[in-house]
């Protein structure tokens, strides 16, 4: 596990295009650029939340730091080792550092497959742990996000959609992982459920020193979270710095729009956040 404020993660210049067109040729003449340019560093024990809209490139992103799309430039680099230089054997065998847990539970987890082999499956591949020691292990790992030894042998159908999320948790746990990226991790479920997995994850990180990096349009839910926030728009990051500073004095008016959107029990509250209050003549704020 890496030692306080030690940076875990550190991303540089990342940019990725995609092809849209091509000519009778097979030659790419139209290119869409999801990422450009994007650098930003998450320190074990931290959660560095990457926020925006639907097709701002934040889940591209997450998609280039945990190579599963490789970069067009760039670099990733994690825990010391640089993931866009390594081999495939290479890369396979650092994976288990960097976990990920996606937006959908019903969709992440093999419905033919029992819990003890969902959740046993990384301790097989990188330990090489089965039978009685992997059931033991897995009981355990359920354990730690709210479930028990008596889900070890039900099929996904089985669940509720949160106790789905914590089973693909209790996976991403198994790896022994210095992070965890969350995509959306959060954002099908219920309110009430989302609060319980929040807390999940900060209990997590409180008692194992993770460093979460939380992908999510929501900056209501972030702000549960997040120690920092870096705003994409446009495949580019626009801002970024402390949680506390972005909340309090958005500089960007793309970050003041997002915080717009998230509900506030004072209209008047909400408008002054998203820096739309004016003063009258009098000195009456009005907006």
């Amino acid at each position: 596990m890496s030692t306080a404020r030690e940076v875990v993660l550190r991303a540089t210049g990342l940019t990725k295009r995609f092809t849209t067109r091509r000519n009778v040729l097979g030659r790419a003449v139209e290119r869409l650029t999801a990422v450009e340019d994007v650098s930003f560093e998450l320190r074990a024990g931290k959660t560095l939340a990457l926020v925006g809209e639907s097709g701002s490139g934040k889940s591209t992103t997450a998609r280039l730091v945990t190579a599963l799309e490789k970069p067009d430039a760039g670099t990733v680099e994690v825990c010391g080792t640089e993931w866009t230089a390594l081999g495939r054997s290479a890369l396979r065998r650092e994976r288990r550092r960097m976990q990920m847990v996606f937006q959908d539970p019903y969709a992440s987890l093999d419905p033919t497959k029992m819990v003890v082999h969902t959740v046993g499956e990384p301790l097989l591949v990188h330990e090489g742990v089965r039978g009685q020691e992997r059931d033991r292990r897995v009981a355990d790992l359920l354990e730690r996000v709210g479930l028990s030894a008596r889900h070890l042998h039900r099929y996904p159908y089985e669940f509720s959609g949160g106790q789905r999320q914590r089973i693909a948790i209790a996976r991403a746990l198994a790896a022994g992982p210095d992070i965890i990226v969350a995509d959306e991790a959060v954002s099908a479920l219920d309110v009430s459920t989302q609060a319980q997995v929040l807390n999940l994850l900060l209990d997590l990180q409180r008692d194992s020193g993770l460093a979460f990096l939380f992908i999510s349009h929501d900056l209501g839910v972030v702000r549960q979270v997040a120690d920092h926030v870096a705003v994409m728009h446009r495949g580019r990051l626009v801002e970024s710095g402390p949680a506390d500073e972005i909340y309090e004095s958005p500089r960007e008016a793309y970050t003041k729009s997002l915080l717009a959107a998230v509900p506030e029990v004072s209209p008047s509250r909400r408008r002054e956040r998203a820096g739309l209050v004016t003063e009258s003549s009098t000195g009456e704020v009005v907006g």
